[in-house]
């Protein structure tokens, strides 16, 4: 029997209990597998749920990556389905390349904003204000977006049969194959990634926001490492200790930017 995450925090009904629901929500049954999948935005999750679709029967190969976006709960478990099945796995990915891709792609492309109250125009935040922001609202979770919220806040089980790490992304893709899911990658479809830009070297953590979107139209970015300070470094450290801790534990330092 497989034990959960985040019931045990009170003895309210799991039914309210919002910690053990957001788990619930971001983990994915794959039917004919017997499997859970917990997904993480920012870990492949796009990738993921694309091929999930396929795998359960709804999609094909070949149809609109935009589904995925609409049916982020779809495929959600039941908690039946949960205790029962064979097999459960995560991809957790290193939490500074993670919190740097969510301000490149989330906040640069103007998905999620951040207005003043009082006022209607969004902040042209750098990169360091951005940590300072997430760092107030990782004081209550609920705040936060789902981009950004700690990886352990997503993890209904408390050990998981297999925990990949994105960085490795090959060697997982083979290891699910081998299991019966083939994964679709939709990182040319969807376009939520890096790879396709011309990287740049330098000091872009207190840029903002507004250069670095005339930068990507012009298709370049900075590196993820230029992003970090030291300063930056350590907001990331505070906010992400238990992900920084469990990444570890899985995978050693090797895969860690910094």
């Amino acid at each position: 029997m497989r034990k959960v995450n985040h019931a045990k925090e009170n003895n309210g009904s799991v039914a309210k209990n919002k910690n053990f629901q957001w788990s619930l929500y971001h983990s994915l049954a794959i039917y004919n597998l017997d499997s859970i999948y917990t997904f993480i935005p920012k870990n492949a999750c796009s990738t993921m749920r694309f091929s999930i679709a396929v795998q359960n029967g709804f999609l094909n190969e070949n149809s609109d990556k935009d589904w995925i976006h609409e049916n982020n709960n779809t495929f959600s478990t039941s908690q039946e389905f949960a205790m029962r099945c064979k097999y459960a796995f995560v991809i957790l990915r290193c939490p500074f390349r993670r919190i740097a891709s969510a301000y490149l792609n989330k906040v640069v492309d103007g998905v999620t904003e951040f207005i003043p109250e009082g006022s209607t125009d969004p902040l042209d935040v750098s990169f360091r204000v951005f940590l300072s922001i997430v760092m107030d609202q990782n004081a209550y979770k609920p705040t936060m977006d789902s981009h950004w919220r700690p990886q352990v806040d997503f993890l209904l089980f408390e050990n998981y049969d297999d925990y990949f790490c994105l960085e490795d992304f090959n060697y997982f893709q083979n290891v699910l194959l081998d299991k019966g899911l083939k994964l679709f990658d939709t990182r040319a479809d969807l376009k939520h990634d890096t790879s396709s830009y011309e990287k740049l070297n330098g000091e872009y953590s207190n840029i903002p926001l507004s250069e670095i979107k005339k930068m990507k139209d012009g298709g370049v970015l900075p590196t993820y490492e230029s992003l970090f300070t030291d300063e930056c470094k350590d907001i990331v450290k505070s906010i992400y200790s238990n992900d920084i801790q469990l990444y570890i534990e899985k995978f050693g330092q090797k895969g860690l930017l910094f």
